[in-house]
């Protein structure tokens, strides 16, 4: 008898729980994503200002990736044989 109490309980915490998450999941979401939104609307004037309206600013191109090291030796391209 106490096993069936024991699933009893656990079934009725569970399902709770997902009742509770069903009502409660959608306002903890919308308060994540206003924050988030305005998280990162903050970020976005500070960017702007670097430059003043109307300069021209260019960024150098990153340097290119290089596919191996000097240190690791030559590439040798090979064919398959069959």
């Amino acid at each position: 008898m106490a096993f069936l109490k024991t699933l009893l309980i656990i079934f009725l915490v569970l399902w709770l729980l997902g009742l509770l998450g069903r009502i409660l999941l959608p306002f903890a979401l919308r308060y994540l994503v206003k924050r988030l939104t305005n998280m990162s609307g903050m970020a976005t004037p500070q960017q702007r200002q670097e430059h003043p309206e109307g300069s021209v600013h260019i960024k150098g191109n990153p340097p290119p990736e290089t596919r191996y090291r000097p240190d690791e030796g030559e590439y040798v391209d090979y064919e398959e044989i069959k």
